[in-house]
């Protein structure tokens, strides 16, 4: 509506023939604070002229073709010689020449840091003197108009500050990113039971395992993101899985859940490579996960050595879903 409006106000001109005459109009538009900045710059075809040559097959009849052979003389002549900066120069991109009824419409997007706009419109010393450039915006939810002429030719613009979250928020947010979808890995609340398992360890040593085995799996995990995606790793954590429940079912030596966890982690990393993020408000999140998921192992672990045969029931239970974990992997 907004972009409408101005050109209404355009073609109103053009059709009183102030185009003719002296005027330039520049429109800047930016929807959101931070975003993108479009600009739109409207002329006639004479004054177009004055600024770059653009009757590119020289037969006095500007056409669109003629605009598309001259993109490099409009940047050069035009957008060069117009810079927009805010504290520093804007990245300019997108850049369009269009042919229409009577005028010609540049139009192209600017990157651009906080605070307030400036522009400069040099070409003012090389047009004649009658001219004059009228620059209308549309920053975020303010409006605004201005001249430039003669020797007047940098305007300044306001524009509305970037509202961010504050940094404590936005790694709470990256923290719960990292420690919810922990919550629910079950292969990895699997893998710490059987770990936890292995050769029945006294409660306290169930304890000390819990703290120190989601960080082995955390640093394979992290080793793991820093290497290439596979589409075997996948079936590779499922093996661990099942190893890990068949040393719990042989109550192998309690050292074999060290090297299972960094395994495990390894595949879990080459898994889902750019999943596993470093950041460190991540990582945190999904260490204090997996030691969630280590304390619903020790508990599970110890109601399991109420009955004999509890643990290797359990470890039978893991090492079944190991199994469809497996063959679901290698089924993709």
């Amino acid at each position: 509506m907004r972009r409408a409006a101005w050109l209404v106000v355009v073609l109103w001109a053009v059709a009183a023939g102030a185009h003719d005459a002296d005027v330039v109009f520049v429109h800047l538009e930016q929807a959101t604070a931070g975003g993108a900045v479009r600009e739109v710059v409207t002329l006639t075809p004479a004054s177009l002229a004055l600024l770059a040559p653009i009757d590119a097959d020289g037969d006095q009849r500007l056409t669109q073709a003629d605009l598309d052979a001259s993109a490099a003389a409009l940047r050069a002549g035009v957008w060069d010689q117009m810079p927009l900066s805010a504290t520093v120069a804007c990245a300019r991109s997108a850049e369009r020449a269009t042919l229409a009824d009577g005028y010609v419409e540049l139009s192209a997007r600017f990157a651009c840091a906080e605070g307030e706009l400036s522009q400069t419109f040099r070409w003012l010393s090389i047009l004649p003197g009658n001219y004059r450039v009228v620059l209308g915006s549309q920053l975020g939810d303010a409006q605004g108009r201005a001249q430039a002429q003669g020797s007047t030719q940098t305007l300044h613009l306001a524009r509305p500050m970037v509202t961010r979250a504050p940094a404590v928020l936005g790694a709470t947010h990256r923290f719960v990113g990292g420690l919810v979808p922990l919550l629910v890995d079950w292969q990895r609340l699997a893998l710490l039971v059987a770990l936890l398992s292995i050769a029945r360890p006294s409660f306290v040593r169930s304890l000390y395992a819990a703290a120190l085995l989601p960080v082995v799996i955390a640093l394979g995990q992290l080793a793991g993101s820093v290497l290439p995606a596979t589409g075997w790793a996948g079936a590779v954590a499922a093996l661990v899985i099942a190893a890990a429940a068949g040393c719990a079912v042989f109550e192998a030596s309690a050292a074999m859940a060290w090297p299972l966890a960094a395994a495990f982690g390894l595949a879990h990393g080459l898994d889902r490579g750019d999943a596993s993020d470093p950041e460190a408000a991540v990582a945190l999140g999904a260490l204090v996960g997996t030691w969630a998921l280590a304390a619903v192992g020790v508990i599970a672990a110890r109601l399991a050595r109420r009955w004999r045969w509890g643990p290797r029931l359990v470890a039978a239970l893991v090492l079944g879903l190991s199994g469809f974990w497996l063959v679901e992997r290698l089924a993709k």
